[in-house]
């Protein structure tokens, strides 16, 4: 509350001008720069001071049209191979437009995050002033009372934005208006972070009580909290147009060289032995290639488990839960110590850094798990805390291994193969899997009504595509890529706008190829959703090294520590 300042009273424009005639005019911009029906919006990154006063000559850097005078924020910036920049701090932001107004004295209404000033046929009618430079937000709670309270449906100011109000007289006819807004700035030595909170120039005509946003058109845009709220959804709407197509065309100036590092990966894949799909058993039903590996691992595990002799010790029921209980707390996994794993059946039979196989079958005496967990193993005994292993414990141990240690993947004692899934059941699990929530009934309809032969593959088609993938993925790849997210201010491991690079990468159906590429160069916005921020997340004393085991583990399945 405490960043909010009000400005009241009623001033015809003449007597406000005389009150700014000490101020600079804007920077140049003329009526016929400005499209018909529509908001010029030109964003200036050079040229503005980084102290609390407007730009003399501000250089344009970027242009784009909106709807009206009603701004929440701007069009991204985007770099490289269309991730997001950074833009300079602070910004100059000007919209203009050639507006209708009718005849009579018109209350005038100006609302911003930073300093904002309006400009109408070329007179200051109405200025906001700088943010204040404490932002501590230690303000009092009755400044609210304070707030302009000018109509019935009045929409009240949210925190944080300057406002002020005057009438403006006219004989009626096109006025030429120009909006200008500073985005961030500093408070002392501290960056603002760059936001329009709500931009807005409002009108409230001679003898009405309610408001409306300004603009070029002549359908009327309630500013009300309802109209506010409809408006805005369709400005982030078009907004998320005007990125997606800077995206994707910042991707096609690098198309060439993606082009041309994709054929060479085809044309090597093309000079290699296809892997045979295997025959499945009548006994197992398959869908698709995947289907066949699966049941035909099966298979061999069963084959396997009929032709090899079963000794009297059960590796299920006995063997498996003893070295769940007693040897997993320490090996199992990849950071096991002494580098002895005995979750696996080849690593135990390798054995560790200090001994020799873990496991030889068909001789527990030369077996070096028997000798660790013996009474003879002194202080070296395994466990090393708690109580040993008792003797019907370890005998169980030796007569498996005498036995052959026999060893199966899984128990396929009594294995039957699941029958396959229909496809309603495949349709709600993709919904699921893909976009986070049950299919509709409309979903459903149109699923039901494909062909059968190809139904499940246009569903998948479908829900890769729809935004919602992008929504309930992105947490997915949050987890995988150890982002610690905080949502307002991005800190040492704590990157929060970063999750903006994934969601528009899974916007964008981006191949992973160039993903993980962008990932790897850590380019654009630290602060502001470019995969720069993912050199701040998890940072520690290596981060770079961190950086390397997180994009080995998620990508190529292997924990490479800090190779």
């Amino acid at each position: 509350m405490d960043e909010l300042t009000i400005h009241r009273g009623a001033v015809d424009a003449e007597a406000l001008a005389s009150r700014f005639v000490h101020n600079p005019p804007p920077p140049p911009v003329n009526p016929d720069m400005v499209p018909e029906g529509k908001v010029l919006i030109q964003i200036s990154e050079k040229g503005v001071p980084s102290g609390r006063s407007w730009p003399l000559d501000p250089e344009v850097t970027e242009t784009y049209e909106e709807m009206a005078f009603g701004l929440v924020d701007w069009r991204q910036k985007y770099v490289g191979t269309g991730v997001r920049g950074a833009r300079a701090n602070p910004s100059h932001v000007r919209a203009s437009a050639l507006v209708q107004l009718p005849a009579g004295k018109h209350r005038m209404l100006l609302r911003g995050r930073g300093a904002a000033r309006l400009t109408i046929d070329g007179v200051r009618v109405l200025e906001t002033p700088f943010p204040p430079n404490d932002t501590g937000g230690h303000g009092k709670v009755s400044s609210q009372d304070n707030y302009l309270d000018l109509g019935p449906d009045f929409r009240f100011a949210p925190p944080g934005n300057r406002e002020v109000w005057g009438e403006f007289q006219t004989d009626g006819g096109e006025h030429f208006v120009i909006l200008e807004t500073m985005i961030g700035g500093f408070a002392g030595k501290n960056p603002r972070r760059p936001e329009f909170g709500e931009t807005v120039v409002a009108v409230s005509p001679e003898g009405e009580e309610s408001w409306s946003l300004l603009h070029p058109g002549t359908k009327r845009i309630p500013y009300t909290d309802e109209g506010w709220a409809s408006y805005e959804a369709r400005h982030r709407q078009h907004l998320a147009a005007l990125d997606t197509e800077a995206r994707e065309r910042m991707r096609a100036l690098n198309g060439t060289y993606w082009s041309e590092r994709r054929l060479a990966a085809r044309t090597w894949l093309a000079s290699q032995k296809a892997v045979s799909i295997p025959t499945l058993p009548k006994a197992f039903p398959a869908h698709n290639e995947i289907d066949h590996f699966v049941g035909a691992k099966i298979a061999e595990v069963q084959a396997q488990s009929q032709t090899t002799e079963k000794g009297a010790i059960d590796y299920f029921e006995q063997v498996q839960p003893l070295l769940e209980a007693r040897c997993y707390d320490c090996h199992q996994g990849a950071k096991a110590k002494g580098d002895l794993r005995l979750d696996q059946l080849s690593a135990a039979l390798k054995g560790g850094k200090y001994d020799g196989p873990a496991i030889i079958p068909g001789d527990a005496g030369g077996s070096s798990l028997i000798f660790r967990v013996g009474r003879d193993a002194e202080d070296d005994i395994m466990p090393p805390k708690g109580e040993p292993l008792s003797e019907a414990e370890v005998a169980i141990f030796e007569q498996w291994i005498d036995e052959g240690a026999r060893w199966p993947q899984f128990d396929v004692a009594d294995f039957e193969p699941t029958p396959l899934a229909t496809d309603l059941d495949f349709f709600r699990r993709l919904a699921l899997d893909t976009v986070g929530v049950p299919p509709s009934e409309a979903e459903i309809a149109q699923f039901l009504a494909d062909d059968a032969r190809s139904r499940r593959i246009n569903a998948i088609e479908r829900f890769v595509s729809d935004d919602r993938w992008a929504d309930h993925w992105m947490g997915y790849w949050q987890d995988v890529l150890a982002e610690n997210p905080n949502l307002i201010n991005p800190t040492l491991n704590n990157t929060g706008p970063f999750r903006w690079w994934i969601y528009e990468s899974l916007l964008d159906n981006k191949a992973a190829d160039l993903f993980v590429t962008e990932l790897i160069r850590m380019e654009g916005s630290e602060r502001l959703g470019g995969p720069a921020g993912f050199g701040v997340a998890s940072g520690n004393d290596v981060p770079m090294a961190a950086k390397g085991m997180i994009i080995s583990s998620a990508f190529l399945g292997v924990e490479m520590k800090c190779a």
